[in-house]
């Protein structure tokens, strides 16, 4: 079911950029399948996959052709009030084929 996640990306070439993914239950962002020139950047990934096991931003794919860009977005705030650097295959971090550094150190304004 893809129900509960933030955004479902189902065709190649999808640019996002200045968007807030917040608090979905599974992934913020999912690909369906093997899908080449995905961007995920600008956004704010926040507190997603709130079931416990879901990431950020999954990419379906396990093929490095079909890397996810998802560079410069913000993560949240740790416990102390630090910017997040998320780790791959962690809740509401990235999954592997997924390019996330260098991170946003704040919160997005979304126009």
């Amino acid at each position: 079911s893809t129900a509960s996640i933030g955004v479902y990306i189902d065709v190649s070439g999808v640019q996002l950029a200045s968007c807030s993914v917040l608090s979905s239950m599974s992934h913020g962002f999912y690909t369906s399948s093997s899908l080449a020139g995905v961007s995920i950047q600008s956004c704010n990934i926040v507190n997603n996959g709130r079931n416990g096991t879901d990431r950020g931003v999954e990419n379906f794919s396990t093929n490095a052709l079909y890397l996810i860009n998802a560079t410069n977005n913000f993560w949240g705030f740790d416990a102390g009030g630090a910017p997040i650097t998320p780790i791959v295959g962690d809740r509401n971090g990235p999954s592997l084929n997924v390019d996330y550094l260098p991170v946003l150190i704040g919160p997005v304004t979304v126009p």
